[in-house]
């Protein structure tokens, strides 16, 4: 009997998707239905960052909008582009969930500002993938925040569901009829088709391509994460022209990769500490512990340098910055470390505080 549950899975759901955006041959028990409908794996784990003026438009609404959403992925078709979500279930328009949902409504409609070298006549629209019985519901929901989106003077994006369902002959996607939402995506699959076949009693589901969520409990079963990040770090190792003998923790790096966003696999959007190091030796003949910027600083004059530092950085300490900074006098110069940031996280920390300073300190010295 298929596992009820299993179409609440968001990992499920996004492999899911995955398998049914990539080619395959004929005999393949994948079928893939979106890629038929001209759909492609675009992006996996998506920032959309808004600027200063979009920021203060949302903030002024008085709507709570999610202000630098990220898209679980990010499907195209020609100049159309699907931000698609994964949820468990639907939510109602007052839940937490919603301020995501109005942020990705919102980026939607002018994807071309969030996402640079996109074409300039890219269209957006938003999907929630849930599981079938709530496909209603989260129509209903991504209708309504729409609705208030365009209420308070924003422009929104076309919105709509798609539907996963387990049955004991496999997987399908789709919807059983129209929705009330207008994106295009949650229309091509009507009826729902199946996209993983399995036999009666079979574990339905397909080899996942994205096998860890990043923020997932750490008592969680790793294996599958940890052959993928050893199989394509024996691949790198393995045609990396080498000088003489590397070694790193292979512990250390899964957990760095671990707790990280996932780009469009099998590389890292962004790469851990330990994983830089290891490339930097491998693939540059550089070891990062033997740089030294302080030599090497001067080489800037006479250009300003806004030095920017988080306080509670315990990869890089502050001082570092600090050094910089008095090794390389210019009356333009600023330094600035942020209280309560780690290391690369003071965007993250202060936010629209940081992107004014920066703004500010660039158009004072922009000629």
């Amino acid at each position: 009997m298929a596992d009820p549950g299993l179409a609440r899975d968001c990992l499920f759901q996004l492999n899911v998707l995955i398998w049914a955006c990539w080619p395959q041959p004929p005999e393949a028990p994948v079928t893939p239905a979106l890629r038929r409908a001209g759909y492609q794996l675009f992006w996996i784990e998506q920032p959309l960052e808004a600027g200063l003026s979009v920021l203060a438009r949302q903030r002024a609404s008085g709507l709570p909008i999610g202000p630098n959403p990220v898209a679980d992925a990010v499907l195209r078709r020609g100049d159309a582009f699907t931000l698609l979500e994964c949820k468990p279930s639907s939510f109602s328009p007052a839940s937490e969930a919603s301020a995501q949902a109005r942020g990705l409504i919102v980026a939607g409609a002018n994807l071309p500002a969030r996402l640079p070298g996109l074409p300039g006549t890219a269209s957006g629209e938003v999907c929630y993938l849930v599981p079938w019985e709530d496909t209603a519901a989260m129509d209903a929901t991504l209708m309504e925040l729409a609705s208030e989106v365009v209420g308070e003077g924003l422009a929104a994006c076309p919105t709509g569901p798609l539907g996963l369902f387990v049955k004991e002959d496999g997987v399908y996607l789709g919807l059983s009829a129209s929705p009330a939402g207008s994106a295009r995506l949650s229309r091509v699959l009507i009826p729902e088709e199946r996209v993983a076949a399995a036999e009666p009693g079979q574990d339905p589901r397909p080899l996942y391509v994205v096998p860890w969520i990043p923020d997932a409990p750490d008592g969680s079963d790793l294996t599958a994460l940890r052959e993928k990040l050893r199989a394509h770090t024996l691949a790198w190792l393995g045609r990396a022209p080498l000088g003489g003998e590397a070694t790193f923790a292979f512990a250390d790096l899964l957990d760095d990769y671990r707790h990280l966003r996932l780009g469009p696999l099998p590389v890292p959007q962004r790469i851990s500490t330990n994983l830089v190091v290891l490339m930097s030796k491998l693939f540059f003949a550089s070891d990062p512990a033997r740089i030294r910027p302080i030599e090497h600083i001067q080489r800037l004059h006479p250009r300003p340098v806004f030095f920017i530092h988080g306080k509670e950085d315990a990869t890089i300490p502050s001082q570092e910055s600090v050094a910089l900074f008095q090794h390389y006098p210019n009356p333009k110069n600023k330094l600035w470390i942020v209280p309560g940031a780690g290391h690369v996280r003071s965007y993250a920390t202060i936010g629209r505080r940081y992107a004014e300073r920066v703004a500010d300190f660039f158009n004072a010295n922009m000629e």
